[in-house]
């Protein structure tokens, strides 16, 4: 990214979720902020401007700014103030505009269409309208998340943390997350390319996945926890929202935003990632680094793993091997195991999934492939996979005889758990 120091931003929706932050790392790194607001921000340094969207705008705001950054949003569940989304922003498009401002950032979503079936997102395809191919920068984001548990992200997390069971629309609906510091280092970046005049950025991982698997990931790298999912139609998901506003303590969501999360269309990131300088971040690796606990829980479910494969509790060094060559490669997701497996280990013999030809081994297979890889490599014990010891015929066939009554009393079982997502 270029360089901010010295430069002078306006920033609108400087409270919300994703400008607080913005606020945060633009000031981290040079920047002069000035934030127009309906409430002034209660990070120091910052010149506040009163400022609501639709009321016109003195143009000596924009003197000697070098960039416009377009955030705020009127809210999702107010029908009337939402139309101040078009006409606010089209007023403070004109003006910067008018002003000679030769960059205007406009964080839009990746929702904007005209047929969306949200009124949040056609009213941000039609402010993406007013930018002409020769000035303004859109950028698209996908679900954001991470940081203060705020905005959608903020619902989403205190439902994962109240209700044992989640009901869900559009689980299988694509989803490409992009994590709140990622979004802020992109749209600084915008505001720094003049080459970005009239261009559209889409944002996200490259990769969907649906967002049931974003839920449960998010759940385990945030919480380790399962989360368990169950679908249910729009129709009752707006009347548990409802629900939810009444009764004191529940996480209140939109009914705006449940809807949003129908007819996701998937955007092709990976090239406007890669001219904002914004390379690959594994989806748990920032939750992790929030907590500070990637390593911690990785050499958890490796000494459960490898107990397992060995059968006795293995060596802090190996511990430690299985938790560094998975921050290695950058996986940083944590199996979340149940609480009995943890304490008895050989439980996960009906656990172990059953991998047919040609399938793609799930997380536990494939972890329990790494701990097997990492054990045989291990000078203290690679006797038990060599098969060193020299042992009697009725041995062998006692352990036979006993690895093949266990196979039958732990199929059903690993039949079922082969079908999971671990």
């Amino acid at each position: 990214m270029g360089d901010l120091s010295q430069k002078r931003l306006i920033v609108t929706g400087a409270t919300g979720y994703i400008g607080s932050r913005l606020c945060d790392i633009a000031r981290e790194q040079g920047a002069e902020l000035i934030v127009l607001g309906r409430r002034p921000s209660v990070q120091d340094g910052l010149k506040f401007i009163p400022f609501e969207l639709g009321q016109d705008l003195d143009p000596e705001i924009f003197s000697n700014i070098d960039a416009v950054i377009h955030l705020a949003a009127a809210g999702l569940d107010d029908e009337s103030a939402q139309d101040l989304n078009i006409v606010g922003s089209k007023k403070l498009i004109a003006a910067a505009k008018a002003a000679g401002i030769k960059n205007f950032v406009y964080i839009s979503s990746q929702s904007a269409k005209a047929d969306a079936p949200t009124k949040y997102g056609r009213d941000k395809w039609a402010v993406e309208q007013f930018f002409s191919s020769e000035y303004g920068t859109i950028l698209r984001p996908g679900f954001v998340y991470g940081g203060e548990e705020r905005g959608t992200y903020g619902s989403l997390c205190g439902l994962l943390k109240t209700f044992p069971v989640l009901p869900i629309i559009g689980a299988d609906e694509p989803v490409q997350p992009i994590y709140l510091d990622t979004l802020c280092e992109a749209i600084l970046a915008a505001s720094l390319l003049p080459s970005a005049k009239g261009q559209t950025f889409d944002l996200g991982a490259s990769v969907p996945l649906r967002f049931e698997a974003f839920l449960k990931r998010l759940a385990a790298a945030k919480y380790s926890r399962r989360a368990h999912i169950m679908k249910i139609p729009l129709s009752l998901a707006l009347a548990l929202a409802g629900l939810c506003r009444i009764l004191p303590g529940l996480p209140n969501i939109s009914s705006d935003r449940l809807q949003g999360l129908q007819n996701i269309s998937v955007m092709e990131t990976a090239d406007d990632m890669a001219a904002l300088g914004l390379g690959f971040v594994a989806l748990e690796q920032p939750l992790f680094e929030e907590g500070g606990e990637a390593p911690s829980r990785l050499q958890d479910e490796g000494a459960v793993l490898l107990n397992y494969i060995i059968g006795k509790r293995p060596s802090a060094a190996l511990v430690d091997r299985y938790a560094a060559a998975h921050l290695a490669i950058g996986d940083y997701r944590a199996l979340v195991l149940p609480a009995m497996v943890k304490r008895l280990p050989g439980l996960l013999r009906f656990m172990d999934p059953i991998k047919k030809n040609g399938d793609e081994p799930g997380l536990l297979a494939d972890r329990l492939e790494i701990a097997a890889r990492l054990a045989e490599a291990s000078p203290d014990h690679v006797g038990q996979f060599m098969n060193l010891r020299r042992r009697s015929l009725i041995s062998v066939g006692l352990t036979l005889i006993y690895v093949g009554v266990i196979e039958v009393l732990t199929f059903p079982f690993r039949a079922l758990f082969s079908r999971s997502d671990l």
